[in-house]
């Protein structure tokens, strides 16, 4: 009875065991392909926010040479060697993508020449008059917080490069011992916010993402025929 007893006891402890290891299996199989659906959004994400911003500076200069015939060769060759470097970036950019980096911009120069240079781009296209205007920021930004900040930024700019059609862009960024204020503010068609906010696209459920991550705010006003100004408060 004692020996029946003890097999009775090992074959379910091994039934158990074996329960276990299945059970294991699935969950360690449920979490790789989990990880690997939220790799996939990452890489769509970061190409949509990095090299989707880039893409379009390139196209605004690409678009100015054919619509302006009466540019001078010095001005086109400027234009031409913009729109070769913004090409390399995106190579660049693309390659840190796929190591999980960061930009490179903010790996080599840090968040505010990032923007500067952003900045720097758009004015070059001549498509946009970009002003940018950078009071008490903090240079020891913490680099999880440069990144979401800077990409924020770069979605924006996409956007009102795809959609605002425009002539203006004013970008405000200040820093003060509570929180950080990122504010973007275009001349633009506008849009009905209601009605966006409904069918949040891609971008915007991004941009909306990063900064409640964050634990900050994102709040739009726009009007059809007004503009937008997209305003970003995160905690310091």
């Amino acid at each position: 009875i004692y020996n029946n007893h003890i097999n009775k006891v090992k074959q379910e402890q091994a039934v158990k065991f074996n329960e276990a290891v299945v059970k294991l299996t699935e969950e360690r199989s449920k979490a790789a392909f989990d990880a690997e659906i939220q790799e996939r959004k990452r890489m769509g994400l970061e190409l949509h926010d990095s090299v989707g911003p880039m893409l379009s500076l390139a196209k605004l200069n690409l678009t100015a040479l054919l619509e302006r015939s009466d540019l001078a060769p010095e001005r086109k060759s400027m234009i031409l060697n913009t729109t070769v470097s913004t090409l390399n970036e995106i190579l660049r950019e693309m390659k840190h993508i796929v190591q999980n980096m960061a930009p490179i911009v903010l790996i080599e120069k840090g968040f505010r020449f990032a923007v500067e240079n952003l900045v720097l781009k758009l004015n070059e296209t001549e498509k946009y008059t970009v002003s940018l205007d950078i009071s008490g920021l903090n240079e020891e930004m913490d680099q999880y917080l440069e990144h979401a900040l800077y990409r924020a930024i770069l979605e924006v700019v996409n956007n009102i490069l795809s959609h605002a059609d425009g002539s203006e862009i004013n970008i405000q960024i200040i820093q003060n011992h509570e929180d950080i204020t990122i504010m973007i503010e275009d001349n633009g068609v506008g849009f009905d916010f209601q009605q966006q906010e409904n069918s949040k696209g891609l971008g915007l459920k991004s941009l909306i993402s990063r900064i409640e991550g964050l634990k900050g705010k994102v709040f739009i006003d726009s009007v059809v025929g007004r503009g937008t100004i997209v305003t970003i408060v995160v905690p310091d």
